[in-house]
């Protein structure tokens, strides 16, 4: 039979490094709980690892880390400038950072979609309406290039796949839910993700969320 969700995660006793993952429609609770039981078996796996090295009597081979190359970031820096910053000296920590940034994206497509459908009802031209923001108050390039999509109805082909944001949004609860933070938006999201990739819109752009928005508002794509 096949399966609702179809997960690989890749970690340490530590931490969770990667996921990689496929659904059909299926709960918040579900993916998270997926992700947790994967990593309580990666920490079994590491713990008899472990084991078996003492058995053994072989010393853990010592890998000691490279120095921070300060010329090497500097270089980049004069190339990328404001783009690069060291977020800490833990990969895990590189990785929330990446992952914060992505529930802030959908954060914003989620927004923009509501928007536009209550303009849409409202019989209110959202083009005029997000290039008058857009211009001022919103003028940062995540609401400059996605509002576009989100008025032109244009979601293919995909800067960034649904459902590669339906992960993001997964890992997002699963790190919220690990350090224990309460984010009742990214649990919206992620549902709104859920339901748009079961729609059959997973390798549509992401900024899809607008056309669900405007569906659950009764219009027309």
């Amino acid at each position: 039979a096949e399966s609702l969700l179809n997960i690989m995660v890749v970690g340490t006793s530590e931490a969770i490094v990667m996921i990689e993952s496929g659904a059909k429609e299926v709960k918040e609770e579900t993916v998270v709980d997926a992700i947790e039981f994967a990593h309580t078996e990666i920490k079994k796996i590491c713990a008899a690892l472990n084991d078996l090295r003492a058995k053994v009597g072989k010393p853990k081979r010592a890998v000691t880390a490279p120095e921070f190359d300060t010329a090497y970031y500097k270089d980049l820096e004069k190339k990328i400038g404001a783009r690069l910053t060291v977020v800490g000296d833990r990969p895990e920590q590189a990785n929330l950072f990446k992952i914060a940034g992505n529930f802030m994206i959908a954060s914003a497509l989620e927004t923009m979609g509501e928007a536009a459908a209550l303009l849409r009802k409202g019989d209110v031209d959202p083009a005029n309406f997000f290039d008058v923001l857009t211009a001022g108050l919103f003028s940062a390039p995540v609401y400059q290039v996605y509002s576009k999509l989100v008025v032109e109805r244009k979601y293919e082909p995909a800067g960034f796949k649904l459902s590669l944001g339906l992960k993001d949004a997964g890992l997002t609860l699963a790190a919220a839910r690990e350090l224990e933070v309460s984010l009742p938006l990214a649990s919206v999201i992620h549902d709104h993700y859920v339901e748009a990739k079961a729609a059959g819109w997973g390798d549509k752009d992401w900024s899809s969320l607008a056309r669900l928005a405007a569906a659950r508002a009764g219009l027309k794509d």
